[in-house]
């Protein structure tokens, strides 16, 4: 009885991070600082993610990732 219980707990544990990693990893936009604006290649294929953040201090611009297919990517310019 004792086994099945601390099996089962282990189960939930492990549920719960899992469910913890899904909001870190696709939930929860990353911001990215670089020294250009970015470009249709700046896609899925380099690890960008839809709502991902592009922070360019050299220009003083910054930009959200609207869609990141590879070679396709669309990124909207959130600054003036």
């Amino acid at each position: 009885m004792l086994f099945h219980a601390s099996v089962r707990s282990l189960i939930e544990v492990r549920q719960a991070l899992q469910a913890i990693q899904r909001i870190f990893l696709t939930e929860i936009p990353r911001v990215w600082l670089k020294t250009a604006a970015p470009g249709v290649n700046d896609d899925e294929t380099k690890g960008y993610r839809a709502g991902d953040r592009w922070i360019d201090p050299t220009n003083k611009d910054a930009y959200a990732a609207i869609k990141v297919p590879a070679g396709s990517a669309v990124w909207k310019k959130t600054t003036p």
